[in-house]
């Protein structure tokens, strides 16, 4: 039971860890291209793609990016 804990633990970390190395590859530096990483993340989601902890995970990344860039740009 513990692996199984730890293996789903170790898929979510691997997958915001890859969102986040995407992030930082596309550079999400405008509101328009984190909106449409937070559609396509959604869609990927609504096609099974990935689990729901796996896409609150990363959606809560991208979610601080928005706010992040919505600050920097008041």
């Amino acid at each position: 039971m513990l692996d199984l804990f730890l293996a789903s633990f170790s898929l979510m970390l691997k997958i915001v860890e890859a969102i986040k190395e995407e992030a930082d590859r596309e550079m999400l530096n405008t509101v328009e291209s984190v909106r449409d990483k937070m559609v396509e993340l959604q869609l990927s989601y609504e096609l099974n793609n990935m689990g729901k902890t796996e896409y609150e995970e990363a959606m809560k990344l991208l979610e601080n990016r928005l706010r992040e860039l919505e600050v920097k740009t008041e």
